[in-house]
């Protein structure tokens, strides 16, 4: 009994904030920023602003959406706190939008989106449907609109995602989904423009069902990838093509073409650049394999995620370019990334540096379902002495999981006592 106290103890602890609450001057409205995991400030990034449901607190809600679906940590969060003990008032829409664009300015190159549960999701309906502006779309789960979408060319061009379980009542069952559906058709809305998430999940009730938001937030974030690649991408793509097939390609020229790709938003101009890298992991020349890593890390695209997984097994005897493709791999959440880092993590060899990059691209797509593994391989690290790899491993931990505990020992008992009961 003494133990499992111990542990209720430090899972409280864990649970507390680690982000510094704001108070956003023009509004009042209190709000916390966290950051991409592993973000190095300059790649661009989508801003992902979240509402919570109804009496809650931002705090609880960041910790809930960072364990339930693991694709948020690849956003810079901005975790909004209700003025209200319950629901949100219609007042906030202009402080909402006021914020997102100050944070958006901040940090230009993607999109913005909302993310909204329960009466936070009525909250980004509202302003969704009155600020377009200020917004690229939004993901609402456990609500659907109580009225029709207005009339203007502005909201119709956004994206509109619902993630909702029809065994929730609270926002009135499959019948306000249909009447949605009405609605949206009646209005003119394009149907490749939103979607309705309509899962079976019984039992789940009014809570967050992780899974179908986070194929929420990749639905949205396809569509702002969506843009063609234009002549002058295609141009560059080439000029890469032709610069590889070289005698002696140069990194700094590689760079230097791919620059204007991975850091413009059109989704098919990034995938037309990682399969001209493909090959790059493997080039005979170190410096330019490593450039081609890191370049597939940022074009943000499942077929640079391929290319790096299927990389990895056939460069266990180059340690530093299996660390860099490991850490690379972390921009990608794709269940074969997943598969191949925790392949990383397994391998028992002198050279750290791959295992450690595999923890820390781990910490940035692994969810609830890797803890298990890391704590298996955290065991072996502290049994073997190897302290670099642990203090990765606990810092994967932490965050896919959402809980601040140290040593092996107790995160397996947390595992077995609680970890494997939480949703």
């Amino acid at each position: 009994m003494r133990r499992a106290a111990l542990l209720l103890a430090l899972v409280l602890v864990g649970a507390a904030a680690r982000a510094e609450e704001r108070v956003h001057a023009p509004s009042g409205l209190a709000y916390e920023v966290v950051p991409p995991t592993g973000w190095d400030g300059e790649d661009p990034v989508e801003v992902l602003v979240l509402l919570h449901g109804s009496g809650d607190r931002l705090a609880n809600f960041r910790r809930a959406m960072r364990v339930l679906v693991p694709g948020a940590r690849r956003f810079l969060c901005v975790y909004v706190q209700s003025p209200e003990e319950r629901g949100w008032p219609l007042t906030v829409v202009d402080g909402v939008a006021a914020l997102a664009s100050e944070v958006r300015a901040a940090h230009p190159g993607e999109g913005t989106l909302l993310l909204g549960y329960s009466a936070g999701g009525q909250a980004a309906t509202a302003c969704l449907f009155q600020r377009p502006d200020a917004f690229d779309g939004a993901l609402i789960t456990g609500a659907i609109a109580h009225r029709p979408p207005p009339d203007d060319p502005r909201v119709r061009a956004r994206l509109l995602c619902w993630a909702v379980n029809p065994d929730d009542e609270t926002f009135g069952g499959r019948e306000a989904v249909e009447r949605l559906r009405g609605w949206l058709a009646g209005a003119g809305y394009d149907e490749a423009r939103w979607r309705i998430d309509l899962r079976e999940a019984p039992g789940l009730g009014h809570r967050i069902d992780g899974a179908a938001v986070q194929r929420g937030l990749d639905w949205l974030r396809a569509g702002l990838a969506a843009a063609p690649a234009t002549d002058d991408d295609r141009e560059r793509v080439a000029q890469v093509e032709r610069l590889l097939a070289g005698r002696d390609p140069s990194p700094d020229d590689l760079r230097a073409l791919a620059r204007p790709i991975v850091a413009a938003p059109g989704g098919e101009a990034r995938d037309l650049l990682a399969a001209a890298l493909a090959g790059t992991p493997r080039h005979r020349d170190p410096a330019v394999a490593l450039t081609g890593i890191e370049l597939l890390g940022r074009a943000r695209v499942a077929a640079g995620a391929a290319a790096l997984a299927a990389a990895l097994p056939r460069l266990q005897r180059d340690p530093a370019r299996q660390a860099a493709a490991a850490r690379a791999l972390g921009a990608v959440p794709t269940p074969e990334a997943t598969r191949a880092l925790l392949g990383v993590l397994r391998r028992k060899d002198g050279d750290l540096a791959p295992q450690v990059a595999a923890a820390e691209a781990l910490a940035r797509i692994g969810g609830r379902a890797e803890a298990p593994a890391l704590i298996g391989e955290l065991a072996a690290a502290e049994r073997d002495g190897r302290g670099r790899l642990a203090a990765a491993l606990e810092a994967a931990l932490r965050e896919v999981t959402g809980h601040e505990l140290t040593g092996a020992r107790v995160w397996r008992a947390w595992w077995e006592q609680v970890g494997r009961k939480e949703r």
